[in-house]
């Protein structure tokens, strides 16, 4: 019996293994069966099917396993010799590894199309290298961060590492050697990468927790001055100190004997404004002295820099009271009937619409945030986003890690807070990153890079179909949301990362796929080009028409990577000259004519002669 490593993909067993060459004569090649053991089940393969590679491809096939090798030599080498000097080279060696992958990548796929199983084998394998080369190149890119430029200052002088900090560092280089010698990217793969979130983020994470929301709210006449406050929790008790002290000023009785009367005090505290907008701290403060003999109340009322002395976030906004009451009417809890200003500031969270998504999300929302989450349906009804979380994590669950919230018609599993102005995005940027990650990582631990990008896959789904008024509110406020996010300069994308593919968009008429994905459609560019004002509309149209129809048009002539079919004759004529052709199609649509928002072609012959290439195929 040989041993191999072995993983289920869409319902197919892959296997992988060393199989000592008298066995494969003897018993594979001769018998005709091959007894499985997968898990806790054994059975007997009786009829098979193999077939050999060609020697082109077999050298190729070659070139790809090699990377784990090189991978694993690379990882091997620098654990033995760990100085400052051999960790400066390191980041030249993964930058030629990566070459290396990319080169035997673009070489092995000329020869695989034909093999959708070996195809998906040699996926997994390149999935696999990627994984520990990340791990890498995160460990190197601690190493090199500018916090580390003090101690990196310090190591020069002796050009060593203590005992310790090479522990340290082999600890983390073990922990990138994943998969090596199986080649497949497993669930404990994806453990180890929510892992590395955890200890990249976690302490951010865990103060997020902590963070507290105080809000002031002042009407005056036809206008509401609307403050919001966010403090670390260690601030905020920190802040009931500060009172007692200045409150106990203000008796000499208790300022005099300020040890007996501190110990049983009872602060209560609000923010409010000044005559104009300027932030007051008012306080009830109440001493009870130590035998509870006395009791002495006194309201104060100090500059909120003397009770604060460091908030993480502070927005103040002067806005009509009719235009206020309508939004509180809109963003409202149906179940506590709480307004979005009364859940910031009682609960810390804010009013969220509930959605349904696939419990089976591509890996590139947790390893790099390019791909989309796989929305399916929601968005018609609502709650507190703090009280679904709560819901969701003791309710039972159905397949689809679905639950139904008391008084709604329609189970869910993501709920998605809106935050379509500044005042409400602070809090979704200071306070619910980890929260919104748990429904995908598993822990509130975990904050995903990505966050702002999550919002276009719940744009596009309500995009889909017939619009209907539900949907256009949510279009609205998820535009918004995401043009809040990019504005904000500490989340990401930036804004200039968003000015740059609308750019390219509007000028080029094409996006390239690494900066805006989707098969058929660039989404990224489409969202981005939607709550950009600079360029014409116009300009954005005609880069998203003529960069759609350069995606279909390719995979109405192309073959899918995954589907192995013989090619007619008239087939392989149409790919000699589909690259031609696709060129053709893009100069037809620099015809297109806007007119009152419907495009129209100048003559059908682009029309006629896609009909004639997919007719052919």
């Amino acid at each position: 019996m040989c041993s191999s490593t072995t993983t289920k993909v869409d319902g197919a067993l892959y296997s992988r293994g060393i199989i000592p060459t008298e066995l494969y004569k003897n018993d594979i090649t001769k018998g005709k069966q091959i007894e499985i053991f997968y898990e806790d089940t054994s059975t007997t393969l009786e009829e098979w099917h193999a077939e050999p590679l060609s020697v082109e491809l077999a050298n190729e096939m070659r070139v790809i396993l090699e990377l784990e090798t090189e991978i694993s030599n690379f990882i091997s080498a620098l654990r033995e010799n760990i100085t400052p000097q051999s960790m400066d080279d390191a980041s030249q060696g993964i930058s030629k590894l990566k070459d290396h992958r990319s080169q035997a990548i673009q070489t092995v796929s000329k020869y695989v199309k034909s093999f959708p199983i070996l195809s998906t084998f040699i996926e997994n394998v390149v999935k696999s290298v990627d994984v520990q080369i990340n791990s890498v190149e995160r460990l190197l890119a601690q190493y090199h961060a500018p916090m580390a430029q003090d101690y990196d200052l310090e190591q020069s002088r002796n050009q060593m590492f203590t005992e310790r900090e090479q522990r340290t560092i082999q600890a983390g280089l073990d922990s990138a050697q994943v998969s090596i010698g199986n080649g497949f990217v497993s669930q404990t793969c994806l453990n180890k990468r929510i892992q590395k979130l955890i200890m990249k983020h976690s302490h951010w994470a865990r103060k997020m927790l902590n963070r507290k929301c105080l809000v002031a709210r002042t009407e005056r006449g036809e206008d509401t001055i609307l403050s919001l406050v966010i403090v670390e929790g260690k601030e905020y008790h920190s802040s009931d100190q500060r009172i007692i002290g200045m409150a106990a000023q203000t008796i000499p009785e208790i300022f005099s004997n300020f040890v007996s009367w501190r110990r049983n005090t009872i602060v209560e505290q609000s923010l409010i404004h000044g005559e104009g907008e300027e932030l007051l701290v008012q306080a009830n403060v109440t001493f009870i002295k130590e035998d509870k003999s006395q009791a002495k109340s006194v309201s104060v009322t100090f500059p909120y820099g003397l009770v604060f002395t460091d908030a993480v976030g502070h927005y103040t906004k002067v806005i009509n009271t009719d235009q206020l009451f309508d939004a509180e009417k809109r963003f409202i809890d149906p179940l506590s009937f709480s307004s979005f200003i009364e859940l910031i500031e009682e609960s810390n969270t804010l009013p969220a619409y509930l959605y349904k998504i696939s419990n089976d999300q591509p890996i590139g929302v947790i390893f790099n945030s390019k791909e989309s989450l796989q929305v399916y349906s929601g968005g018609q009804e609502s709650t507190s986003f703090a009280y679904f979380r709560l819901f969701w994590k003791l309710a039972t669950k159905d397949e689809q890690n679905c639950v139904q919230v008391p008084g709604n018609f329609f189970r869910s599993n993501f709920a998605l807070p809106m935050a379509p102005e500044p005042l409400t995005n602070l809090v979704l940027t200071k306070l619910l990153p980890g929260l919104l990650s748990e429904f995908l990582t598993g822990t509130p631990m975990a904050p995903m890079p990505g966050m702002g990008e999550m919002y276009i896959s719940y744009l596009m789904m309500h995009l889909r179909g017939k619009l209907t008024g539900v949907d256009i509110s949510r279009i609205s406020e998820l535009l918004a949301t995401i043009k809040c996010w990019v504005d904000n300069p500490e989340t990401s994308p930036k804004s200039y990362e968003v000015q740059v593919i609308v750019q390219t968009l509007a000028e080029t008429k094409e996006i390239a796929r690494k900066y805006s994905s989707g098969t058929y459609f660039p989404t990224k560019a489409y969202a981005y080009a939607m709550i950009d004002s600079e360029y014409s509309i116009v300009d954005k149209l005609e880069g998203i028409q003529n960069e759609t129809l350069t995606r279909i048009v390719k995979l109405l002539l192309g073959k899918s990577k995954n589907v192995s079919y013989k090619l007619s004759e008239n087939m392989r004529e149409n790919q000699v000259w589909k690259k031609d052709f696709i060129n053709e199609i893009v100069d037809e649509i620099k015809q297109f004519e806007i007119g009152n928002g419907q495009p129209e072609f100048v003559d059908e012959i682009p029309v006629l002669k896609i009909r004639i290439a997919s007719g052919i195929r």
